[in-house]
């Protein structure tokens, strides 16, 4: 339902707030169930949990999250607490802040709405691969998780095209936070899509891998051969080709 929570406890809002502001997308803070949510159904993976208002099916979430597993090559499945809610407003409610989801990898647990599902699904199993930062994880999951598209169903690589015109990439990997400059989730996916068009899936998953072990710009030379500012500027080149 969307509008306002009454039924949430205070104490569950607090939490839930204090997770977004700190680790929204692939947090990695361990969480308990908030109390005002109950267990609807069971699947192998996947533990249902609803607030009010019919919730997904079961099977679906888990052949989400298999589906999802499969595209990144994971072959080791996480059990998964699904928090349905029916609007980006119940969760804003919550957490002040309009999103459709929200990710924490360690405790594996997702707090979305039935749109934002595959977003986050990726964040639960990239998260878990390693993390080159949250430029990168946002970016996988919009290449994937939305297939490239923003909120609104534009083609992100359009959006990128008119905004890296004035704002290099460098611009945004340092402090990378997509809620308070338009237009970050879809640099971001458009960037990630383009490594993913130019190298494979494989080969992505391998770079966040590499970022166990060596800095992000170490694990990307190591992994795609190349500097990441080259990398960027031959994306823009891929971006501005596309238009003409």
């Amino acid at each position: 339902m969307a509008g306002a929570l009454p039924a949430l406890s205070s104490g569950m809002a607090r939490w839930l707030k204090y997770v977004a502001y700190g680790l929204l997308g692939a947090g990695f803070a361990d969480a308990a169930a908030p109390a005002d949510f109950s267990l609807v159904a069971r699947s192998r993976h996947v533990a249902l949990y609803a607030w009010q208002g019919p919730a997904p099916n079961v099977a679906e979430i888990e052949r989400r999250l298999l589906h999802m597993a499969a595209l990144l090559g994971e072959p080791e499945i996480p059990q998964l607490e699904y928090f349905h809610y029916d609007h980006p407003a119940d969760l804003a409610a919550a957490t002040g802040l309009y999103i459709g989801g929200l990710t924490l990898v360690r405790a594996g647990q997702i707090h979305s709405t039935r749109r934002q599902t595959d977003h986050e699904m990726v964040h639960l199993l990239a998260g878990r691969l390693g993390d080159p930062g949250q430029f990168f994880q946002e970016g996988l999951a919009v290449a994937l998780g939305d297939r490239g598209r923003d909120r609104d169903g534009h083609a992100v690589d359009a959006v990128a095209r008119r905004i890296v015109r004035s704002t290099p990439l460098d611009a945004w990997l340092v402090g990378f936070d997509p809620l308070q400059r338009p237009g970050g989730y879809s640099v971001a996916g458009s960037f990630v899509g383009f490594l993913l068009k130019r190298h494979g899936v494989s080969r992505v998953v391998s770079f966040f891998r590499m970022c166990r072990m060596r800095t992000r710009n170490e694990a990307f030379v190591f992994t795609f051969g190349e500097r990441l500012e080259d990398a960027a500027k031959a994306w823009v080149g891929a971006l501005e080709g596309r238009r003409r």
